[in-house]
């Protein structure tokens, strides 16, 4: 497993209205791409209006939206599950004030 940092880029894109998140954050995964699907099954507002899921696109699995790089020194130890590891989130994000 490898840590990658992914850095949203272009926060004007309308596609940012269907994220919870819009900062960098730390994911451990085996590569780039699960790294994205990740952050974006995490972060991505998944309720409509009326409080129904609903599917979403998701900015964080756009390159031209989000940098995502593999972090050679992190905190974070490598082996362990795929997660959302900075920042740490005791229950969905959109429940933070």
């Amino acid at each position: 497993m490898a840590i990658f940092r992914l850095t949203p880029i272009n926060l004007f894109d309308r596609e940012w209205r269907n994220s919870v998140w819009r900062k960098p954050i730390e994911v451990r995964a085996p590569n780039e791409t699960r790294a994205r699907l990740v952050a974006s099954s995490k972060l991505s507002a998944t309720l409509d209006i009326s409080g129904k899921p609903t599917m979403v696109s998701s900015p964080w699995t756009r390159p031209e939206l989000v940098r995502c790089e593999e972090v050679e020194q992190s905190p974070f130890p490598n082996l362990g599950e795929v997660m959302v590891l900075k920042p740490k989130f005791a229950r969905h994000p959109a429940q933070h004030h």
